[in-house]
Order: structure tokens, then sequence, then C-alpha cells
């Protein structure tokens, strides 16, 4: 389908023949588009979407379909998909859209995010859905300035993946998925993945938001990963690196923490007495540094 083109199935079932596949092509400026209110179905047939500007997937794909993003656009998902085939997102954004009429989810079959592909949005993934090496999930309309929630059937955290996480304001008073971005999963989040590195969760705007948030408070707790299923694995946070250098006040820190089924993020802030004893052990070793450098010269 051709930048600026329009596929429109219809009303009815849209029959695409076995090792067929729709290529959506965009440009910086124009996307194409599938609508109609009818299904593409097919029982090994793939969709692809390619290009640098916006694909739209209003139509139903059905079937064991294959769905792939790649380039550096956007394919935005606005109906409830019924495709059981894989789900890969190697670079670009799907986004799952909600909002008025819209109804974006993914099919039933297993989503991977890696490469530098984004899943965003507030839609649903009802499979299992792997966060891999450099893949995000981002539970919003934009990736740097709205909070949402985002379903999935299952979550598989892996080393490298990020978990782009959007905080408007201090959990006081605020709601998941609302005031702050929230995993919402029917199964288990699994950590087992992460044997080597970490997983990383990349906090966002929190500092257009001081006006809510005082860094003084200690103990501050944003759910932000919640399970029916539990967490899979051996939960240990420095499983996870909290990538808070935009904004993090100094002295502050930091972490995941499990809580039963969910992992909450939370803010903490060092006690003066370890402070005091960190600025003690530095200046200790500052001056053993100059008393060695000093005895080198005398020799």
């Amino acid at each position: 389908i051709a930048p600026n083109a329009v596929l429109d199935v219809g009303s009815t079932a849209q029959s695409l023949a076995s090792g067929h596949t729709i290529t959506a092509s965009s440009t910086a400026t124009q996307g194409s588009t599938i609508t109609g209110s009818g299904t593409i179905t097919s029982v090994a047939g793939s969709f692809v979407a390619v290009g640098s500007g916006t694909n739209t997937l209003a139509a139903v794909l059905e079937g064991n379909i294959a769905v792939s993003q790649s380039g550096t656009g956007t394919l935005k998902v606005l109906s409830t998909q019924l495709y059981t085939g894989l789900t890969n997102i190697a670079s670009g954004n799907v986004e799952l859209v909600t909002s008025g009429t819209f109804s974006g989810s993914l099919g039933s079959g297993a989503v991977t995010i890696t490469g530098s592909g984004t899943l965003l949005g507030t839609g649903t993934a009802s499979g299992a859905v792997t966060i891999a090496s450099g893949g995000i999930i981002a539970p919003s309309n934009t990736t740097a300035t709205t909070a949402g929630t985002l379903h999935l059937g299952s979550a598989i955290f892996a080393p490298g993946g990020i978990y782009s996480l959007n905080l408007t304001q201090a959990p006081a008073g605020g709601t998941p998925g609302i005031n702050w971005s929230k995993l919402s999963v029917t199964g288990s989040a699994d950590v087992n993945g992460i044997t080597t590195g970490q997983f990383t969760i990349k906090l966002n705007t929190l500092v257009d938001s001081r006006g809510t948030f005082d860094p003084s408070v200690p103990n501050q707790v944003w759910a932000s990963v919640v399970t029916s299923g539990g967490i899979a694995g051996s939960f240990a946070s420095d499983l996870f690196n909290i990538d808070s250098s935009s904004f993090a006040p100094a002295g502050s820190v930091f972490q995941l923490q499990q809580d039963g089924n969910n992992l909450d993020l939370v803010y903490t802030i060092p006690e003066p007495s370890t402070v005091v004893l960190l600025a003690g052990l530095a200046a200790l070793s500052l001056a053993v540094v100059r008393r060695r450098r000093q005895g080198a010269a005398r020799e």
C-alpha cells in the first residue's frame, strides 16, 4: 500500500493467500491506511508496516497472520485485532489507541519488542510480551507527556529492555494509569531472564510536576506494574536500573520494589547518618591519597 493510499476492505471478510504479505508503507509526511468494518483473513499471511511516517490499521486482521513493524515510523492500531500470529516490533512505534471510539489491541500471539522498537498506548496486548534488549514499553499516548495504562497478557523483562514510565505528579492523591504510567498484567511479570545486565526503568516528566512532588518526603510509592499472576522468578531491586538522571534531586534514591503481586517505584532519601558516613569516608580516602603522594615526593 503506497504512502497516502487507502485500502478499504469493506464490510466482508477478505482473504490473504498463504505466504503473501500486505505491506503498509509511509514517508515522513504521508502514511497508508487500512480501513473498513470487515476483516482480512489468512492461514499463513503477513502484515508489515514500514517507513518513516504514520500507518493506520483500522480494519481487523484474523487468522494466523504475523505482524511486524520496522523503519522509524509509527503504526497506529485503532481496532481490536483477532490474529493469532506473532508480533515483532523491531524499530519504530506501535501505538494502541483507545481514545474516542477506538479500541486498539494486538492479536493473541506472543509479542517481542526489540532493537529500537516501542510499544506504547493504552490498549491491550493479550499475549506474552517480551521487552528484549533495546525494546521499549511505554504506557502512554506519547512517550514524553502523558501517562496511561497498557494491558498485557503477561510481561517478560529481559536485560537491556526499557520501561518508559511517565510521572505527572507525586503518588499522594494520584491514580495509577492516570497520573503515572501503569502496566496492568493479567498473568505474571517474569524477571527470570534478567541474568546478565539490568532492565531499565526510564523516568520521565516529574521535573515538570515538581509542584506536587516534595523531594524531602521519603518513601513515596508509585504502583507501576500491577499483576494478577504475581512475579515469576527471584526478584531483586538490583536487577533494575532506575534512570532518573534528568531530574532526580541530589541524594535521592529510586528503587523498584516488590509488593506482593506488584512492582512499585519507590523514592527514598538516604539517612543523614549515611550521608555523613559517606562524606567522612570520602574525606578519609582523600587524606590517604595525599599522604601517599607526599611520601612519594620525599623519596
